[in-house]
């Protein structure tokens, strides 16, 4: 299984950052839909092809909500409840049928569905066109860099980039920099107070009022480190 700190993923990025530099540039998206079907299947099997089906549905309301389409307020309906089903079943299904929240657990599907409500909305207020393209849907939906903890992109954002972008000078060095400046915020910094945090956490009252005063500033950085590094980690790798 993947994820964006484990140790998997750095040779992964690696071959990623190659192959992207000698891919033509007009297929540069198939590339990241390639990685994107990598990483989300190292995830979990049931939960990629339970998205692709979503995906899927979403990307047929959006050709019939435009906004000089008739009958656009039923398919509008449709395509949010197949974008915001996934996230209603990991929150709601173990309430009803155990197990199957555990198909999704594994992925940040917060992400990926508001990722399709959004774009079906802005193809709802005409401020984004629908694509004709279901595979570029997808790529845009399931980006492996932010599926798993964000942030969240919009469609006529993300994609013209991955269409367009050439590299300035000094990005790659300046990515790679940022990327491993993450890794110490995270792995340096957020891991190692997470073991003091934890043991104080875990039973307070082997500790005196000083030590959980200090595990609980250790808290603070703890947390900061955890979602800045991420953070730097995948805006690092997006420049690479």
């Amino acid at each position: 299984m993947f994820s964006v700190t484990s140790l998997g993923f750095l040779p992964f990025m690696a071959l990623f950052v190659c192959l992207w530099y000698r891919v033509p540039q007009p297929s540069r998206w198939k590339l990241v839909l390639a990685a994107n079907a990598v990483f989300c299947l190292s995830i979990d099997i049931g939960a990629f092809f339970a998205v692709a089906l979503a995906t899927a549905v979403v990307w047929q309301a959006a050709q019939h909500a435009q906004p000089e389409q008739p009958s656009r307020r039923g398919w509008l309906a449709l395509g949010l409840a197949a974008a915001l089903l996934p996230l209603l079943v990991l929150k709601y299904s173990g309430m009803l049928v155990p197990g199957l929240r555990d198909l999704y657990k594994p992925f940040g599907l917060a992400y990926y569905s508001l990722q399709l409500a959004g774009y079906l909305l802005d193809v709802w207020h005409g401020r984004t066109a629908p694509t004709p393209s279901y595979a570029r849907l997808w790529c845009y939906a399931g980006f492996f860099l932010s599926l798993t903890q964000g942030p969240f992109n919009r469609y006529d954002e993300l994609m013209p980039q991955l269409d367009a972008a050439a590299p300035q000078p000094g990005q790659w060095q300046r990515g790679a920099q940022r990327c491993f400046w993450g890794y110490f915020k995270k792995l340096a910094v957020a891991d190692r107070a997470a073991l003091a945090v934890n043991a104080a956490f875990a039973d307070p009252s082997a500790y005196d009022r000083s030590q959980l005063f200090l595990c609980a500033v250790l808290y603070v950085f703890q947390l900061y480190a955890d979602f800045s590094g991420y953070t730097d980690i995948v805006l690092g790798a997006g420049e690479m």
